[in-house]
This record gives structure tokens, sequence and C-alpha cells, in this order.
């Protein structure tokens, strides 16, 4: 009988060691004050992301010049619009771009995330303007304002 107690209390203790050591592998649960924070800093990188609404980016596509992003390139890669025009920028690509003028200032849409569309507006001084993808610099094109 004491034997048959100390076999039922070496598994009671080899089991909890088992269950701790599994516990200690996977890691503790997020608490539910972390995964709120996960959230809202996802919704947050949504909203920089979303500057225009649904109804913009289809009317600015109607009327003006699309331009997508697919394999890390532009397309097409050289864009002649007349001043002042929307050109509605869509990221069809696995990552983040952007469609930044080489000079930095004339248009930036910052970050357009998977699948989303931003809208800029040409410069009104005719030109050329070499522009790039912030985050991919070997990814370039070049807008012609007329």
């Amino acid at each position: 009988m004491k034997n048959a107690l100390v076999v039922v209390v070496i598994f009671i203790v080899l089991g909890g060691g088992v269950w701790l050591l599994m516990r200690s592998v996977s890691g503790p649960e997020p608490s539910e004050a972390m995964k709120k924070t996960g959230d809202m800093m996802m919704e947050e990188e949504n909203m920089e992301v979303m500057d225009e609404t649904k109804e913009e980016v289809e009317e600015a596509m109607s009327e003006g010049v699309l331009v997508e992003i697919e394999n890390f390139a532009f397309s097409p890669k050289t864009i002649t619009v007349a001043a002042g025009e929307k050109i509605t920028v869509t990221n069809n690509d696995v990552a983040g771009h952007t469609f930044t003028s080489d000079d930095g200032v004339s248009f930036d849409t910052g970050i357009i995330g998977k699948g989303q569309s931003k809208v800029v507006v040409a410069p009104s001084e005719p030109g050329e303007y070499p522009f790039h993808c912030t985050p991919h610099p070997n990814t370039t094109g070049k807008l012609i304002v007329q």
C-alpha cells in the first residue's frame, strides 16, 4: 500500500512538472489590456493608410489617372497628366508602398497598404517629376506634368 502511495505521488509531481514545462514553453496568454492595446495600434495604423473615403477614391478613379503598384513596380512607369489632375495610386502588392516625388514635397501618398488606394493631385507647374517608393527606393517612375 505504501508503494502504491509513493507511485501516485510521483505521478502527480511529474504530471505537474510536465504541465509547468509546457506552460512555460508556450508562454503566458496576453492580458486583455495587451490585446486591446494591440487592436488599437492596428486600428491607428489603418486610419493612417485610409485617408480617402471609398467614395473619394472611386470619384478620383473615374476622373483621373490610375497608377498601380504590383511586383514592386509602378504601372505605368511613366505617367503624363495635366497640371492639377488627380492621380489614384492603388497598391496591388504584398508590401506597403508609397508614391513619393524625389523632391519629397511635390506629392507623397504616405504608406499605402495592400489592396488600398490613395489620391494625390499633380503639381501645378509643368515639368518632369521623378518619383519612388520610400521603403523600396529601387521602385521608381516619372510623372510628366503638361
